[in-house]
């Protein structure tokens, strides 16, 4: 009994608030994960362009092949004059967040914050074309393709390690906006 009180009153103490969103041991996880979904998006484009005659696939046989064959970007490829495929398209937009990923020092968050931005857009918006692309298997293709099921699993993972960055550029975002910084010195994403 403490303070005359039944139960105990004493407060718990406060998790430890995240110090450095932009710390390596965050980072340097995510930009592996997008470097293996670089070097996979990249074997998948050799497929769609036909350097490599068969797609290696485990569980779902000619599942890959339905899929890689579909077509997404057919009418973007034909207005551009270019065979443009999504493999390819992923493989640049891996190669870009494994950029930015490592790009800037430790303290990124205080010192270049619209860095940090950029990297939540990447990862964003790669995790939310992963998201769209599983869902195409299943509702447009109906078929599916294993290393493409994983190449949505490691943005997944990337999402996940890269929470909070994303988190604090957002508030840097919400507080820019709001209005609440007043001097150059004040646009950190995290507090000193």
């Amino acid at each position: 009994m403490q303070n005359g009180h039944k139960y105990n009153t004493t407060p718990a103490l406060p998790a430890k608030p995240l110090q450095n969103p932009s710390a390596w041991r965050y980072r340097l996880p995510a930009f592996a994960l997008a470097v293996c979904g670089a070097a996979l998006s990249v074997y998948l484009a050799l497929y769609q362009y036909h350097v490599v005659a068969a797609v290696w696939d485990p569980f779902f046989g000619g599942g890959s092949v339905v899929v890689l064959n579909y077509g997404i970007l057919r009418p973007i490829s034909r207005a551009l004059g270019f065979p443009l495929r999504d493999a390819l398209l992923g493989a640049a937009a891996y190669a870009i967040e494994a950029a930015l990923a490592v790009a800037g020092d430790r303290r990124r968050a205080r010192t270049h914050p619209w860095v940090v931005v950029a990297y939540a857009a990447s990862v964003l918006s790669m995790g939310l074309a992963a998201v769209g692309l599983v869902a195409a298997q299943g509702a447009i293709v109906h078929a599916w393709c294993t290393l493409c099921l994983v190449s949505a699993a490691l943005s997944a993972g990337i999402v996940w390690l890269s929470r909070h960055e994303i988190a604090a550029a957002a508030a840097w975002i919400c507080e820019r906006v709001a209005g609440r910084r007043k001097h150059p010195q004040g646009n950190a994403l995290v507090r000193e």
